[in-house]
């Protein structure tokens, strides 16, 4: 009677456990992942802003071809281009 006590105690603190490590261990992995999808989802952002600002500079260069003169356009597009470049090339480096 003593020892089937001993074995299910025994059984059960083993089976807790487990089950705690698991826990902990998908815990961890989930934050992980978490962490990796916050960086994808920034990434993406400036990925999408790189290729408006090349575009909009495209446009802007077009403009000033066809017109003959730069009305300022060109210049902010530029100056666009420069800021979204930038934010790639700092956030490249913070996530090396």
């Amino acid at each position: 009677m003593v020892i089937s006590i001993i074995i299910s105690v025994g059984a059960s603190l083993l089976s807790g456990g487990a089950l705690f490590l698991l826990k902990r261990y998908f815990d961890k992995r989930d934050k992980k992942d978490e962490q990796i999808e916050a960086r994808r989802h920034e990434k993406d952002k400036l990925m999408f802003k790189s290729i408006k600002s090349v575009g909009d500079l495209a446009a802007a260069s077009a403009i000033a071809l066809v017109s003959g003169k730069p009305n300022g356009e060109c210049h902010k597009a530029l100056a666009d281009y420069e800021k979204v470049d930038k934010e790639i090339y700092e956030f490249l480096i913070s996530n090396e």
